[in-house]
């Protein structure tokens, strides 16, 4: 698939996207900057003159997400990121931090459970042109390759896998306990809930959450360590989420109680400067919003977490 270039819309541009109860558009007052955000990642427009390539913003790739409009920043008003579409997903890739600001992917069993096999193939993007991080700023880095988009989310076949390993589909991870261990098996729990918890289509949006607690950037300060991971949860046609905060640290190789990582969407929201779900009426938004929300359960038929 291809590559969407210079978002910068104006409010209610996005409208149109509103389907299902997950259009994405400008709030109407911008949000203040929450405490402890840090003044130096805000993020400047980026000129980008190079031409697209034939296949960009395939019809196809957008179609397929266009239930999820891009979120939309509540206080910068013109981010520069590059918005990219793929098969398996669609991101917001930001220049400054070379990490990607959210991931928006839609799971079904058949994307979660089909012939594709891991390769473990990184690399850089080319569509970035310049502007992404590469393999050596991660090398000798106390961090793992992070998926933003897992690759076992995107099973169906093994284009859609490969593209998951793209960097641009990467931050930094702590590994053991984290990557390797507590995330990874939230992305485990998260299929389950899609192959035998009811949830046959479901949108998971994923990204990283700054702040005054930033870890030390590797690749010669190029490439920004988030404190903290999000992933927003949310199923169309139960109008149900919630959204799940998890420390960029070591926490073990399973997660006991998922119940204590659950916040707010808008607590998410304020941490990230992101306005999620705002296709929602203003009751569906209140009550989805404002609540912590409640770990979804799979029946037993359902392979276990590991």
């Amino acid at each position: 698939m291809g590559v969407i270039r210079n978002v910068s819309l104006p409010a209610g541009a996005l409208a149109p996207l509103a389907i299902a109860g997950l259009g994405f558009v400008h709030p109407t007052t911008p949000a203040p900057t929450p405490p402890g955000f840090s003044a130096t990642l805000k993020y400047p427009a980026v000129a980008v003159d190079e031409p697209l390539p034939a296949d960009s913003a395939s019809p196809e790739c957008t179609k397929h997400f266009a239930d999820a409009a891009p979120p939309q920043s509540q206080w910068h008003p013109d981010p520069g990121r590059i918005v990219l579409c793929r098969n398996g997903y669609m991101l917001a890739f930001n220049p400054v931090t070379r990490v990607p600001d959210w991931v928006i992917e839609r799971l079904s069993p058949q994307a979660v459970s089909g012939p594709a096999k891991r390769k473990d193939n990184f690399r850089e993007d080319s569509l970035l042109a310049g502007k992404g991080s590469t393999l050596a700023d991660y090398k000798g880095a106390p961090y793992d390759r992070g998926h933003q988009a897992p690759a076992a989310d995107a099973s169906v076949n093994q284009q859609t896998m490969d593209e998951t390993f793209f960097l641009s589909n990467m931050a930094p991870q702590v590994g053991v306990g984290f990557n390797q261990g507590a995330w990874r098996f939230l992305e485990d729990r998260i299929r389950n809930w899609v192959l035998c918890g009811g949830h046959k289509d479901l949108f998971v949006i994923t990204g990283p959450i700054f702040g005054s607690d930033e870890l030390k950037p590797i690749g010669n300060g190029r490439v920004h360590v988030p404190a903290r991971f999000f992933k927003i949860i949310y199923d169309p046609n139960s109008r149900r989420g919630f959204g799940l905060v998890l420390n960029n640290v070591f926490i073990g190789a399973k997660i006991d109680d998922m119940a204590k990582y659950v916040q707010p969407i808008r607590t998410i929201e304020a941490q990230t400067g992101y306005a999620f779900l705002s296709g929602l009426t203003e009751r569906e938004a209140d009550t989805l919003k404002d609540t912590a929300g409640e770990v979804w359960g799979h029946t037993s038929a359902c392979p276990a977490s590991s």
